[in-house]
């Protein structure tokens, strides 16, 4: 939607700033949701703290799925390279 906002920015030639584009972007998700094209789900509808996801009306919330291959407990190896192994 931040996006969304910024086009509408440059085509009405508005001056705003980072803030006022914010503002923008919340009010098209707003009257995208009003207007029922959009609709905020949750990941987990039990959980209240589980975050809310901008879904198409007609569409079901598919998620990616969650990484793996995180390193818990060891420190981030020092880079040698612009890339790792996954690019």
């Amino acid at each position: 939607m931040f996006r969304m906002a910024e086009d509408v920015v440059g085509l009405l030639r508005l001056n705003l700033d980072w803030k006022g584009t914010m503002h923008l972007a919340r009010l098209l998700i707003s009257s995208c949701c009003y207007a029922g094209i959009f609709e905020l789900r949750r990941e987990d509808e039990d959980d209240t703290f589980s975050p809310y996801y901008i879904v198409k009306k007609d569409k079901s919330l598919v998620l990616p799925e969650r990484p793996t291959d995180t390193q818990v407990g060891r420190p981030f190896p020092k880079w040698k390279n612009l890339d790792d192994g996954n690019g």
